[in-house]
């Protein structure tokens, strides 16, 4: 098999930091473009002379700039493989350039890479929360699960579900094998994770009468789903679970949170209180299904097609020193 040439955007979060090396050691991967944005501070995953590394800085909001790209350093690398993990991983201010990266950007990159002379493959890593839960859906969630079409949906979850649409529906129209990985959350700094942002607090409220089973991906598992699509031959949507499947009040308690149960209804009252304990990045609001309904991702198709099956557990000493640290920030 020749070796695969990639492209990655967000590669300035740890999750994109970590699949830079990660790819790296497989000498089926050759060279990697690493994309990051103008205002990155390039040096936060190493130095640029690693071998095999080329990095750049492009705005994925400016479509002239996703064009740039491709027509310029994309092509002259003879780069094959997108893997576009960039997004904002939280609710910014500006809710327009955020639509621009999750949306927009998308968009734009799909389109460019159709006529590219190299580009063979677009990856993109999407999430568990565009899927809906509800106490008549079933709890093991696979790709054929309803999607949370919701109006009444938070504007970022709809975001995450508009880019994945766009990318879903060029998969059986397009020269390009489309792959879109519908990951379980990834629990680490940086990788938008809202269960992450959840557990920073040292004290943890849960609505009451409810422990929701929840399914955790480590990292490791994170970085190999997304090396076996590069080189997979298939295209398609794939639910990507973790190894972790345990109740809500016993992921707090392995990181060493305090657990308090309070009334549903009062719990939208204190999204301003989660700030102040130094939860920034997390919404009741958000969460309100997912922390009263069970939802497991099954990786059945996963392991079929692309030979993907859940190996590495969450370090969870390893992560509550982590959420220490965040918190303390």
């Amino acid at each position: 098999m020749s070796q695969r040439h990639v492209m990655i955007t967000g590669a300035s979060t740890h999750p994109g930091g970590a699949l830079i090396k990660h790819l790296r050691q497989d000498p089926s991967i050759g060279s990697i473009l690493v994309v990051d944005h103008p205002l990155v501070d390039q040096q936060a995953n190493g130095p640029d002379e690693l071998e095999k590394v080329v990095r750049v800085s492009v705005d994925l909001t400016r479509a002239r700039d996703i064009r740039n790209l491709l027509n310029g350093i994309v092509s002259d690398l003879h780069i094959d493989t997108i893997i576009h993990l960039a997004h904002h991983r939280g609710e910014p201010k500006n809710q327009v350039k955020r639509r621009k990266l999750n949306v927009e950007g998308t968009r734009e990159l799909i389109n460019g890479a159709e006529n590219h002379p190299t580009i063979s493959k677009f990856i993109l890593k999407s999430w568990m929360e565009i899927y809906a839960l509800h106490s008549y859906l079933p709890n093991i969630i696979d790709e054929h699960h309803p999607l949370n079409f919701s109006s009444k949906s938070p504007a970022w979850i709809q975001e995450r579900l508009e880019a994945d649409q766009v990318a879903v529906d060029r998969i059986g129209s397009t020269k390009l094998k489309m792959v879109v990985l519908r990951c379980s959350d990834c629990l680490c700094a940086h990788a938008g994770s809202q269960l992450f942002n959840f557990l920073k607090s040292p004290v943890c409220f849960r609505p009451m009468g409810f422990d929701p089973m929840v399914n955790v991906l480590s990292l490791q598992d994170l970085l190999e789903a997304i090396k076996l699509a590069v080189l997979s031959n298939k295209k398609g949507v794939y639910t990507i679970p973790g190894l972790d499947t345990l109740p809500l009040s016993q992921v707090i308690k392995k990181v060493n949170r305090k657990s308090v149960p309070i009334p549903g209804p009062i719990i939208y009252g204190f999204d301003h209180l989660m700030d102040s304990l130094k939860m920034g990045g997390f919404s009741y609001n958000l969460n309100y299904r997912r922390f009263h309904f069970s939802g497991v991702l099954n990786g059945g198709n996963a392991a079929k097609n692309l030979g993907y099956c859940p190996q590495h557990p969450i370090d969870w000493d390893a992560l509550a020193s982590q959420l220490s640290c965040q918190t303390s920030r």
